[in-house]
């Protein structure tokens, strides 16, 4: 009687811990993913201050009003 409970355990306490990890592994890509997604736009954010003062150069505007 004992053994079909431990087995019962055994496999109960498998699938948490594949739950855990599963969980701890989209956790994982989830914060990979954000930083990912913050990095591209400080990126593009710094592209499009470049191309807008090149813009404004380019128009002959005073430099104090493209900064």
């Amino acid at each position: 009687m004992q053994k079909p409970k431990t087995t019962n355990q055994s496999a109960s306490s498998k699938t948490q811990e594949r739950k855990k990890f599963s969980l701890s592994f989209l956790f994982f890509l989830s914060s990979l993913f954000f930083d990912l997604c913050t990095i591209i736009i400080i990126i593009g954010l710094c592209c499009l201050r470049g191309f807008f003062i090149s813009l404004c150069l380019s128009l002959s505007l005073p430099a104090r009003a493209c900064v």
